[in-house]
């Protein structure tokens, strides 16, 4: 896209000294400016002077900080007349940063100002520079409107070769649209026209026309490119040739941000002719220069390319990694197009590598981004036809003010011959008319003579009316007064009966408000009551199951303990009673555990230390630990969490509730069975941590009490080999993910294994 500096581009030839005359000028203006102390016009001139002095010393930083307070003192005082170069700049600065928003505002300032001051030339400059930043959002119809109002500007000021400019860019909209390339080539080989007549001036603007001709071969269908008189067969041919064109001028120029446009579009030939390795190198050398540049969206959008052909070449790793690189960056600048392509690319890659959870993660979020641009779409194929009408009726209107011009000579002497013979008859029509004026005296003393007649009359009348208006007002005055007495009385009525009803409103009022507090409260006793109720069943559960299961092994033990005393046992025996007894303490270790967690999250002033915890470095952690489990039946654990997942969370907490959650699925795992573990995100961008078993599943109602959002304990099962339980892990694992402010759930049927998901916040 095409792009004017305004009058940036003049200040930056104003001078060619040294650096040290630059900075000794710089040093002068830092000293009067510290010794000016008004606010007024001057002291804005003079802030003006020091932004281009930093300019020329590539000190980006304080220039900026001038151009601002510039702006800021110029608004205060009203001396606007220096500032739309400023705004300008401002604008032009944003938007290669992508920060969109401030962009639009300053070119908006600068072009309503120099609207104001019928600053034309000018005005059109920052209205083209304004239209690219909706170009770059793909808000194609607004972009057009504005590079049509731009065009309108050069041509009433007679500048055709800025108009060559927004000729070039409408083109590369019309382009956009695939059944438009031919209107496209009609815009762009008019701009590389004039850009030719210029010679050595017009070469960055040749340049930019033979890119768009490159493109628009590239992608024309056989009729449009027949209907251009080329043949399909030597349309990537003309591509090359106009791309080798533009690289050349390039070098010439030396100019970098022209060298990185040139490589973007070759490397889109060399992707469409499957060239991928030409390609990369291509993207790679555009995106360092725009990173140089600091042109934050041209760089990414050379990023997604650069991942695109990645995934063509099979290099899935690298794709990947670029992908998700170039969707955060999008995300940050809100560049919707760019957020779509990285998304599906994303999703086609987590397909390609048989990581189907992932590849419906990313493909749902492009699908939720395809639905929010959906209108936006129609929008564009609705206006495309529009737009070329309207744009068609504004070449016509052009063409004929053309000929106009052409026959206005012809047009005055036929105007000049017109009023001469206007002339003559305006002589005759005087003549008649002074014999009409004297006619017209005659009637007016006979008309005189009757209206002298007529106002006596009226006279009288008048004073007649006159006299019966006071008897009127005489008799209105008494009933005036009658009904000032009946308002008085009515009033006092009326403001007793006001101050009845305001006291019986504010009873009432207070009686409402009462009823509310009562009601509240009885809310909250009612949800205070059924807390403690079920506190009431926990603790009922929880000693009903010390109770129980702390018999066992101490009996066990006390057996044990007698058949040792009494000798004789043999070798086989012990071991198996051993095994037994190693069993029931395990049991009873992880119940004491858990009991001992559960009592430290009731008390008063328990509260989890949050902080930034990687999930994969946790899983692999609780793994070490279950390895004998898994070991004792063959169960395989696949964690494909990657290494970049961070939650905010309690570590220690995390640690029990995954290890109680994993366990549970061994537990509930056949020999040979399968754990696979992985994370995603939700629509609020929260983490899902999924753990999904190949066991025998939970009923209906197992599954409604785990995922109802009550903490209460849970009536426990045997497991595949008879693992026994407590029905407290899960409670307690519930209990810690709310105290993270996570949510924990569960999708089970019987037989087909279950499926735990954890969500917590990303950090």
């Amino acid at each position: 896209m095409r792009k004017l500096a305004g009058f940036g581009c003049l200040y930056i030839l104003c001078f060619f000294g040294k650096a040290s005359a630059q900075q000794e000028r710089l040093d002068s203006l830092l000293r009067v400016e510290k010794s000016y102390l008004k606010q007024d016009s001057s002291r804005v001139i003079l802030l003006i002077e020091l932004m281009k002095e930093c300019r020329k010393l590539k000190r980006t930083k304080e220039r900026f900080v001038y151009a601002n307070e510039a702006v800021s003192l110029g608004e205060k005082i009203h001396c606007l007349s220096p500032l739309p170069p400023i705004y300008n700049n401002l604008g032009l600065y944003y938007e290669g940063r992508s920060e969109f928003e401030k962009s639009i505002f300053n070119y908006e300032r600068a072009i309503s100002i120099s609207e104001q001051k019928n600053d034309l030339a000018h005005a059109a400059d920052y209205t083209l520079n304004y239209g690219t930043v909706y170009h770059t959002l793909g808000d194609y119809p607004r972009a057009l409107t504005l590079y049509q109002k731009a065009a309108n500007y050069y041509i009433a000021t007679g500048q055709e070769e800025d108009a060559a400019n927004c000729f070039i860019n409408m083109g590369g909209i019309y382009s956009e649209f695939p059944d438009q390339n031919e209107k496209a080539m009609t815009f762009v080989r008019k701009s590389l026209f004039i850009f030719q007549k210029m010679g050595k001036e017009g070469k960055r603007g040749v340049a930019e026309a033979c890119m768009s001709i490159a493109g628009i071969y590239r992608k024309a269908t056989e009729p449009e490119l027949r209907k251009m008189g080329i043949p399909p067969e030597y349309k990537f041919d003309s591509s090359r040739k106009y791309l080798t064109l533009a690289s050349t001028i390039a070098s010439e120029t030396e100019d970098e941000e022209l060298q990185a446009e040139v490589s973007t579009a070759t490397g889109l030939l060399e992707e469409t002719l499957a060239n991928y390795n030409l390609a990369i190198k291509d993207f790679q050398y555009a995106i360092s220069v725009y990173e140089k540049l600091d042109r934050k969206s041209y760089a990414n959008n050379c990023l997604i390319n650069l991942g695109r052909v990645y995934k063509k070449q099979s290099d899935l790793t690298n794709g990947l990694i670029v992908l998700k690189k170039a969707l955060a960056s999008a995300r940050q600048m809100n560049i919707i197009d760019q957020q779509k392509e990285a998304l599906f690319n994303i999703s086609q890659i987590y397909e390609n590598q048989h990581a189907f959870d992932s590849a419906y993660f990313f493909y749902k979020a492009y699908i939720v981004m395809q639905d929010s641009i959906y209108n936006n779409d129609n929008q564009k194929l609705i206006l495309r036809k529009q737009l070329q009408f309207e744009f068609n009726n504004k070449e016509r209107v052009y063409q004929l003010n053309q000929q106009i011009s052409e026959n206005k000579l012809k047009e005055q002497e036929d105007l000049a011959i017109r009023q001469r013979q206007e002339l003559d008859i305006r002589n005759k029509q005087l003549e008649l008319s002074e014999r009409e004026q004297e006619i017209q005296k005659l009637n007016y003393l006979k008309k005189q003579a009757a209206l002298i007649s007529e106002q006596k009359l009226k006279t009288f009348l008048l004073n007649q009316k006159d006299l019966e208006k006071k008897l009127a007002t005489s008799m209105l005055d008494k009933k005036i007064d009658q009904q000032k007495s009946e308002i008085h009385a009515n009033t006092v009525v009326n403001r007793f009966l006001v101050l009845t009803l305001l006291l019986f409103s504010l009873a009432g009022i207070y009686i409402f408000r009462t009823k509310q507090k009562t009601a509240k409260l009885n809310a909250i006793v009612l949800a205070q009551k059924t807390s403690l109720e079920e506190l009431g069943k926990v603790k009922d559960k929880i000693f009903s199951i010390v109770s129980h299961d702390m018999r066992a092994p101490v009996n066990n033990l006390l057996a044990f303990n007698e058949l040792l005393n009494e000798g004789g046992i043999s070798q086989e025996k012990l071991s198996n009673y051993l095994e037994k007894i190693k069993g029931t303490l395990d049991h009873t270790s992880t119940m004491m555990e858990n009991l001992l967690n559960w009592s430290a999250s009731q008390m008063q002033g328990f509260n989890p230390v949050i902080e930034k915890v990687s999930l994969n470095q946790t899983v692999a952690n609780i793994a070490r630990e279950i390895e004998p489990a898994l070991r004792k039946k063959k169960i395989s654990l696949e964690n494909t969490i990657p290494h970049e997942v961070f939650v905010n969370a309690d570590k220690n907490m995390l640690e029990l509730v995954v290890r109680n959650i994993v366990s549970n699925a061994i537990k509930f795992s056949e020999h040979h069975g399968k754990i696979e573990m992985s994370t995603s995100l939700d629509e609020d961008k929260k983490v899902i941590l999924s753990v999904k078993d190949s066991g025998i599943g939970l009923n209906s109602d197992q599954v409604k009490n785990i995922n109802s959002d009550s903490v209460k304990a849970l009536e426990s099962s045997y497991g595949t080999d008879r693992e026994k339980g407590t029905g407290l892990g899960l409670m307690l694992c519930k209990h810690f993910i709310q105290l993270m402010k996570g949510h924990l759930s569960v999708e089970s049927h019987l037989g087909r294994g279950s499926l735990f998901k954890i969500t917590l916040l990303q950090a």
